[in-house]
């Protein structure tokens, strides 16, 4: 009896948590928003960065919200809560490290800290749900195009959580370049333009090959993606090195968590770029044209 009444109550908690994972995010961004508007407002170089990297985060955030909870797709799951630790790491730093710390300050730090914990402990129940209802939707018991179509999803989410990492770095290095380091002001600004660029365009390589299932870009794909690491530990290792004004402990502290997790998924793309070649030209590109308006329709929409 224990048995059954323990799959009713995981069936429930499946079912209620999309609502309660929205409604946690909607709690810590209100007291986020308040954190701004009456703490984290002054007028200092740093604290701008500040205000722009947690604004930068938000938005991720809630792109990823939408597309992992509201969607129903699990393969967008894991970039929502890397980008959710990042955001209220951010926070709790913050609140931590402000000058005077009041009751609104402890209110974050105890928001930002259970919100996380809750998304993590909500991640097993919600991914289990959300996983099959983009399989069900597929309308294939084809497992080889099952499994080729989660490479590609998992795929493209890492992707986009890769730029979005990876622009945060240069943004960092940019910061620096323009406040404290004013001899390498236009050189400096230059070289973080230029590898911006030549970011995106992998990127896109990376995407072209993924989404019309072309093995030679894909092979370059791989090629080149190591070099892109390579290019973001450049930036991290002249910032650490230069001659100018040291950085913020915070602002260095956070590109280098967001370095690390960006060599993860890199290595997280290698892998599932080259299981995605070896599928490719079994009809997946058929098939989610053919499926394509169920595969991407909202879940609140049915």
């Amino acid at each position: 009896m224990s048995k059954f009444v323990w799959v009713d109550f995981k069936e429930s908690l499946e079912e209620k948590m999309p609502c309660l994972l929205l409604s946690g995010l909607i709690f810590e961004l209100i007291i986020l928003i308040i954190m701004i508007v009456f703490e984290f407002n002054k007028e200092s170089s740093t604290d701008l960065f500040y205000l722009f990297s947690i604004i930068i985060l938000m938005l991720s955030t809630i792109y990823f919200a939408w597309h992992s909870i509201v969607k129903e797709n699990a393969f967008e799951l894991i970039a929502f809560i890397v980008m959710s630790s990042i955001l209220n790491f951010h926070g709790i730093y913050q609140a931590i490290t402000d000058l005077e710390i009041t009751f609104l300050h402890w209110l974050s730090i105890a928001t930002f800290s259970f919100v996380q914990l809750f998304y993590y402990f909500a991640f097993y129940f919600v991914y289990n749900r959300f996983g099959w209802r983009a399989v069900n939707e597929m309308n294939t018991t084809n497992l080889k195009l099952i499994k080729a179509y989660k490479l590609y999803e998992t795929f493209m989410s890492t992707l986009k959580l890769d730029f979005l990492l990876y622009f945060m770095t240069i943004a960092m290095f940019i910061y620096y370049v323009l406040i404290d380091w004013s001899s390498f002001n236009i050189i400096g600004v230059s070289i973080g333009v230029g590898i911006f660029i030549s970011l995106v365009n992998m990127s896109i390589i990376g995407y072209c090959s993924v989404k019309g299932e072309k093995g030679i870009l894909m092979i370059i794909y791989l090629i080149i993606l190591p070099f892109g690491e390579v290019l973001k530990i450049f930036m991290l290792i002249q910032v650490a090195l230069s001659p100018g004004r040291d950085i913020d402990d915070f602002i260095f502290i956070e590109a280098v968590v967001i370095a690390v997790i960006d060599f993860i998924i890199c290595f997280i793309m290698m892998v599932i770029g080259i299981l995605l070649k070896i599928h490719f030209n079994i009809g997946l590109k058929h098939m989610m044209r053919k499926n394509i308006d169920s595969l991407q329709k909202p879940i609140i929409s049915k």
